[in-house]
C-alpha cells in the first residue's frame, strides 16, 4: 500500500503536467479557426486590415467578390469582401483553418452555400479573384490551397505590390 505522501505527490505531478501542457497550447488556441462574420477574427486583425485593403468595397454579389489568402502559424486565412445578403450581418466573411482547403471549400464557407457545388466551381473558375500572399508558400506548415482551378489568381509580393499570375495556372 502506497503512502498518502506518494499519492499526493503523484497527483501533484499530474496536475503540473496538465498545467504545462495547457500553457504550451494557450498561444496556438488564441487564434480563431472557422468562419467569421465579425469585423475581425481573434488574432487576425493585421491580416484582416490587409485583406480589407486588398479586397476593396464590400459586396453581396457572388459573381464579383474577391478573396485574399495568407497564412500564420500553420493556418490559412481567407478574407473576402463578400457579405451575406442578410441585414443582420454587417461584415464580410473570413475563413480560417489549419486543415487543407481548396478554393471551392473557401467559397462555400464564405457564401454559406455547401449545396450548389457546380455553381461554386464555376464561380471559382470564372468569377472570383483570388489574391494570394506569396509568403504563404514559404513555410511547409501551410495548408495546401489549390489554385489550379481558378482563372483569376494574383499574388501579393513582399514589396506590397499585386501581380497577375499570368497563365501559370491555366
Amino acid at each position: 500500500m502506497r503512502s498518502k505522501f506518494s499519492q499526493v505527490y503523484r497527483i501533484g505531478l499530474a496536475v503540473a503536467a496538465l498545467l504545462l501542457s495547457f500553457q504550451r497550447n494557450l498561444h496556438a488556441q488564441s487564434l480563431y479557426e472557422g468562419v467569421c462574420r465579425m469585423a475581425y477574427a481573434a488574432g487576425w486583425k493585421a491580416e484582416g486590415d490587409l485583406g480589407h485593403t486588398i479586397c476593396g468595397e464590400i459586396t453581396s454579389n457572388k459573381e464579383e467578390f474577391k478573396v485574399f489568402i495568407t497564412s500564420k502559424e500553420g493556418r490559412v486565412y481567407a478574407h473576402s469582401n463578400y457579405k451575406l445578403p442578410d441585414p443582420e450581418i454587417e461584415y464580410p466573411s473570413k475563413v480560417i483553418s489549419k486543415e487543407p482547403l481548396d478554393l471551392a471549400a473557401i467559397v462555400a464557407n464564405v457564401t454559406n452555400d455547401g449545396e450548389h457545388w457546380n455553381e461554386i466551381d464555376a464561380l471559382v473558375r470564372d468569377n472570383i479573384e483570388f489574391i494570394v500572399d506569396i509568403n504563404t508558400f514559404e513555410t511547409k506548415a501551410i495548408p495546401a490551397v489549390d489554385l489550379l482551378k481558378a482563372n483569376k489568381v494574383k499574388f501579393l509580393l513582399a514589396d506590397g505590390t499585386v501581380r497577375n499570375s499570368g497563365n501559370h495556372f491555366q
